[in-house]
């Protein structure tokens, strides 16, 4: 079910607060986020009301795979024990047709209070941008938080600039 959605310009990052309740056991994140300038990562961070969880539990792979005119190329970017996770392995165009588009599985974000196995967030994604030398890219992303929490958002910020543009769709899963 559609629980919400939002499209703006001009912001330092985006917050999507206060979504994930016990209604819903998992989420689907669709959305579409656009540099100011080129070269910059995307960033994301779980919340709990307007705080953004940035402690040292992010652990994440990112196996990206690349298409530009001179052939094709595969990369790795991980992390672990970070403050938060990356949705790309190279920096993203700021060009008005492209940006980044990502497709999120959020599972299990009310970890504490859940009845669910792993007790952690866990968090796939599918995501597609081109990079600022015109290279086609697209990445799957792995993701868990670590320590059990309660989250109820997600924050999405650039490594450098602000956001010109996004638009997002968040739909609620039901789960027994």
């Amino acid at each position: 079910a559609l629980i919400d959605n939002g499209n703006g310009t001009s912001v330092s990052s985006l917050s999507i607060q206060s979504k994930f309740t016990s209604t819903y056991t998992n989420y689907k994140l669709v959305i579409n986020l656009q540099p100011v300038a080129d070269g910059n990562d995307l960033r994301v961070r779980l919340m709990k009301g307007s705080a953004q969880e940035s402690d040292s539990e992010y652990r994440y792979v990112l196996r990206s795979f690349s298409r530009g005119s001179s052939g094709t190329s595969t990369g790795d970017t991980s992390g672990w024990g970070t403050d938060h996770f990356r949705l790309n392995g190279s920096g993203i165009s700021s060009s008005n047709e492209f940006g980044l588009t990502a497709v999120m599985y959020i599972m299990n974000p009310l970890t504490q209070t859940s009845t669910n196995t792993p007790n952690d967030c866990m968090i796939m994604a599918d995501t597609m941008w081109y990079s600022d030398n015109s290279i086609i890219q697209r990445a799957v992303v792995s993701n868990d938080y670590q320590t059990s929490e309660d989250f109820d958002g997600i924050h999405f910020y650039f490594s450098s600039n602000n956001i010109s543009k996004y638009n997002y769709s968040l739909f609620g899963i039901s789960g027994s």
